[in-house]
């Protein structure tokens, strides 16, 4: 059986109350270990391809050491999946080598407003448009305004998939959010370990 690492973090931003909702929608989806409240992600330092196959980050952090970083960098490239959900990736400000990971460096959000979103799916929800940069091999699968908010990449073996809208807790409830996690942690487990006949 394949599983998933989700480290998830946070009071305010996230909300716990949005943590929760994103936790009912991965236990539903796949079998799942969650990791609330860690001090530090450094409970990557046990990441490997042979235990987990998938890894969600929901937080919002400042920094990331060296190794963990290389922890996490080694884990996709050797096949394994990494899905990154909203503060994931407003975290490690100016840590090129992440930014590298994801595809993508923030540059600011809007005020949460009503985005109504368009690509593989069409729906909306209220949340807050987060901006980017992204690097030329983003596969955009969904965007507001043209402004992308789902979009995935392969990196080595694996693949990384990141979706901005979740600071509310409300937007874990809405069926087309849901309906893109389950199938994005669907796609990363397939390809996971290398198994994928593009990777």
């Amino acid at each position: 059986m394949k599983k998933v690492l989700a480290i998830s973090k946070g009071i305010l931003h996230p909300t716990v109350f949005s943590r929760r909702c994103l936790k009912k929608i991965l236990i539903s989806a796949t079998q799942v270990t969650v990791l609330e409240n860690a001090s530090q992600i450094d409970r990557l330092d046990g990441l490997d391809i042979g235990t987990y196959q998938a890894v969600v980050l929901f937080f919002h952090e400042k920094q990331i050491s060296d190794n963990e970083l290389n922890k996490l960098k080694g884990f996709i490239m050797d096949g394994g999946g990494l899905f990154c959900i909203h503060g994931a990736l407003a975290s490690f400000k100016g840590n090129t080598e992440y930014e590298k990971i994801t595809g993508a460096r923030f540059t600011g959000h809007d005020a949460i407003m009503d985005m109504h979103i368009k690509g593989d799916a069409e729906f909306t929800l209220r949340d807050e448009l987060y901006k980017f940069e992204l690097q030329e091999d983003c596969d955009i699968r969904l965007s507001c305004n043209k402004t992308p908010v789902f979009w995935t990449r392969k990196v080595g073996k694996g693949k990384v998939a990141c979706l901005s809208p979740g600071h509310k807790a409300a937007t874990f409830r809405n069926p087309g959010i849901i309906k893109i996690i389950t199938q994005t942690l669907d796609d990363l487990l397939k390809i996971s370990g290398g198994t994928d006949e593009e990777g």
